[in-house]
């Protein structure tokens, strides 16, 4: 009876600790997929602003063309994966932000929409704006906290 207590009690002090654990990676899970639908919220809000306000043959340059195109309906061309968003490109060593406006005439893209979801962590959407701003080729058409659009200016 001793060991059965024994074994009983070992059993509740493994059970309720898997428990805990669980719940704690629950609560973790919870809280990215709350993250998750702002982040879409604030991105649709967005995707809204251009199915309304662009032209509907206009050509979007963006790192998830397909949502866009979704969303929008909008031609939408893919920034490759591994095209660098601040500092310099990992491959050519060019400065990123002079970069773009050149891939957006290559594609044929009057407009590049950008997402805080799709960029490198640690890169701040506000200073990706601000430095894609800064020589006066892009000017920023919408924006808030999770997504710009930007149109190519000549």
């Amino acid at each position: 009876r001793i060991a059965a207590a024994v074994f009983a009690a070992l059993l509740v002090v493994v059970g309720a600790s898997f428990v805990r654990g669980n719940l704690v990676q629950y609560g973790a899970l919870l809280d990215t997929i709350g993250a998750s639908r702002a982040s879409l919220a604030a991105e649709r809000a967005g995707y809204q602003w251009m199915r309304s306000n662009l032209a509907p043959d206009a050509v979007v340059l963006t790192r998830n063309a397909a949502a866009l195109y979704l969303y929008t309906g909008l031609r939408a061309a893919a920034l490759p994966s591994d095209f660098a968003v601040l500092g310099a490109a990992p491959r050519t060593g060019q400065n990123v932000a002079r970069d773009w406006p050149e891939r957006m005439r290559r594609t044929g893209a009057r407009y590049l929409y950008l997402a805080a979801s799709t960029l490198e962590q640690g890169d701040a959407l506000g200073a990706l704006v601000l430095a894609l701003q800064r020589d006066s080729v892009l000017r920023q058409v919408y924006g808030n906290n999770s997504v710009a659009v930007l149109e190519l200016l000549n």
